[in-house]
């Protein structure tokens, strides 16, 4: 299962080490968002976890989210933005 880096971001703030509570979190999250293309995203990764992952899959998923993404944090106007090789590259494995 690829994850582009805005799933990851949202699997990082939403998931839980629950399968099934990570998937009910992201719909309600969905429910609660007003930018569009913020519910199609928690409501699309939701559908994509559900019908692609299992639970095992998920668990190692998560493990590697939690172990190799940063916390989101929100910066003031006037904090510099990281340079540009600080990035991470996150390579998930085949499914």
């Amino acid at each position: 299962m690829r994850l582009n880096r805005y799933e990851l971001r949202a699997l990082r703030s939403f998931g839980c080490d629950s399968y099934v509570l990570t998937c009910q979190r992201l719909k309600r999250a969905a429910a609660c968002a007003t930018a569009p293309d913020a519910k199609k995203l928690y409501r699309d990764l939701s559908a994509r976890l559900f019908n692609e992952c299992t639970e095992q899959d998920y668990r190692h998923l998560h493990g590697m989210v939690m172990r190799n993404m940063e916390p989101m944090t929100v910066t003031r106007p006037e904090d510099p933005l990281p340079p540009a090789g600080e990035a991470k590259v996150i390579c998930l494995p085949a499914a």
